[in-house]
């Protein structure tokens, strides 16, 4: 990771407590994934996946969004 803005990214990545894809670490694996498969760097796949990890962990999976007709269906 030559760059310095990778770099900040990693950081604001690992700092960040927020998930979102605009503000938060779903954003910043997003790019960290494809800046990682554009350039070559495979420590930016990885720590984009370590990155999608943490997301995972903190997802609330109670509250899923539906998508069906149905009446009884209420979405969170």
């Amino acid at each position: 990771m030559h760059n310095s803005l990778v770099r900040e990214l990693v950081q604001a990545g690992r700092r960040t407590s927020c998930l979102g894809l605009t503000n938060g670490k779903m954003g910043i694996v997003i790019a960290l994934f494809h800046y990682g498969r554009l350039y070559g760097e495979q420590s930016c796949e990885e720590i984009a996946g370590e990155l999608l990890d943490e997301v995972c962990e903190r997802l609330d999976y109670s509250c899923l969004l539906y998508t069906s007709d149905a009446a009884d269906d209420t979405p969170c």
